[in-house]
């Protein structure tokens, strides 16, 4: 909460036009967002809000759309396609098309490709970011912070890419005279990478990256609710010129694009991150089809905060207990709270309560008196 509110630019501005509703009717939020959002409208225009199959942007088999809404202001400020059973076909056939070529590549050779694609994301960290926080509403500190995750995590699997090619074909010794082993690393194949709307490039950049370095061809498929920024991002695979079919990119509806892509003949594995309920049903099915399936699901953390945890010869540290605080603080609300691995319960000793609570609800007294002091 801290490191939001201070960074966060809109927070003073928002906090001076509250206060001014309580005297003025013409206050109109969304105008103060919408007129930052048309410069960036270019950047979408650019990279087309077309489906990306097989190294090209196409139309959807269906002329059905889905509304992209900025949740500050709930305007409807893009449009995108909601595809359907027939493109998730023409995806995945592309990217079993694209797999032998791309599968046979060495690890520094993929390794090239992912480093432009970090050097790319790089150069439009502003727009990208941007659009992230129009699309999730998330603070604008926070998606530029994304971006760079999303570059560096192409350049660390770049590095990995490297060293998995001196890993491959090495001996193994199996103790046994009159034959012999080698280990030798072999890509999955086809996966469909289904991602949530917290996170939207990020998210998908963790299943897209490692997914590229071991040899995979893929087809991302967006939250239908955020799914701008990982059709730009298809612009940015096309800009470095990664073969076609090995990445494809799908916006849609779970049941018209991510069933379809879970249940494919031609989908070697499914590595999906959302709720445990959607993530049940798909273990089911790829376990129906005997298909690999990673899944991060919801979760329920507690923060934990034990009696002697900041005391040293008896007394309680109250610097320490001061940075407890503000990580209870951050573990519970950050990102409003929606984040798989949040912290919904606070489980503290007896000895620390009534001093952990004074604590806690100063901290935000005194931060909404310093916003009021800043505006």
């Amino acid at each position: 909460i801290k490191t939001t509110l201070q960074h966060c630019p809109l927070s003073c501005s928002m906090l001076k036009n509250i206060l001014k509703l309580s005297y003025s009717n013409n206050f109109n939020f969304k105008s103060i967002i919408l007129k930052n959002f048309s410069k960036y409208n270019n950047f979408m225009d650019i990279k087309k809000s077309d489906l990306y199959i097989n190294g090209s942007f196409v139309q959807s088999c269906s002329s059905n759309m889905l509304d992209c809404v900025n949740p500050a202001t709930e305007e409807v400020f893009f449009q995108v396609p909601a595809a359907n059973e027939e493109d998730a076909n023409a995806a995945v056939n592309a990217a079993s098309e694209a797999f032998d070529d791309w599968s046979n590549t060495t690890g520094s050779e993929r390794a090239v490709y992912l480093r432009k694609i970090a050097d790319r994301v790089t150069e439009l960290q502003k727009e990208f970011a941007e659009l992230e926080t129009f699309d999730t509403g998330k603070p604008l500190p926070e998606s530029v912070w994304d971006m760079e995750d999303v570059a560096g995590c192409f350049n660390y699997y770049a590095d990995l890419a490297e060293k998995l090619d001196k890993k491959q074909n090495t001996n193994v010794d199996i103790d046994f005279p009159g034959f012999s082993a080698k280990l030798q690393y072999q890509a999955s194949g086809v996966v469909a990478l289904i991602v949530p709307f917290n996170y939207p490039l990020l998210m998908a950049s963790w299943k897209v990256a490692p997914a590229l370095a071991a040899g995979c061809t893929v087809v991302l498929k967006p939250s239908e609710y955020t799914s701008t920024t990982a059709l730009a991002f298809s612009g940015v695979v096309d800009d470095i010129g990664l073969p076609a079919g090995v990445f494809n990119c799908l916006s849609g509806y779970g049941t018209d694009v991510g069933e379809p892509l879970v249940n494919h003949p031609l989908v070697d594995k499914v590595a999906f991150t959302g709720s445990t309920a959607t993530g049940s049903r798909i273990l089911a099915q790829s376990g129906n089809q005997v298909k690999s399936c990673s899944a991060e699901l919801g979760g329920k953390s507690p923060a934990i905060i034990f009696s002697d945890s900041f005391k040293k010869n008896g007394v309680t540290n109250m610097a320490e207990l001061d940075k407890l605080v503000e990580w209870v603080i951050f573990g519970f609300a950050w990102t409003n709270g929606q984040v798989s691995d949040i912290k919904i319960q606070l489980i503290i000793s007896l000895s620390l309560k009534i001093i952990f609570l004074i604590i806690f609800f100063s901290f935000f007294s005194l931060r909404f008196v310093q916003l009021l002091r800043e505006c």
